[in-house]
């Protein structure tokens, strides 16, 4: 898939686990960057957590945290 000209790093989201509301995004290198839904800012024009389903493509910005890296943001594709 070719992605939109923007800023975030790209990926898909690889694992989401909807009973506990987090998954993993993996970038385009094959990291896995983990993420849960109260944490991160959805934007863009597709801001409905129902699109959060294995395999969507995403773009995402991480943040670091005492934890390790985190998704901080993320746009549907």
């Amino acid at each position: 898939m070719e992605y939109p000209l923007d800023k975030f790093r790209h990926g898909r989201i690889q694992k989401f686990f909807p009973q506990g509301n987090y998954g993993f995004v993996r970038d385009e290198k094959g990291k896995e960057i983990y993420f849960h839904l109260d944490e991160i800012r959805i934007v863009g024009e597709r801001r409905d957590r129902s699109f959060v389903r294995e395999g969507t493509p995403v773009g995402f910005d991480v943040g670091l945290t005492s934890r390790g890296a985190r998704v901080t943001r993320l746009k549907f594709y």
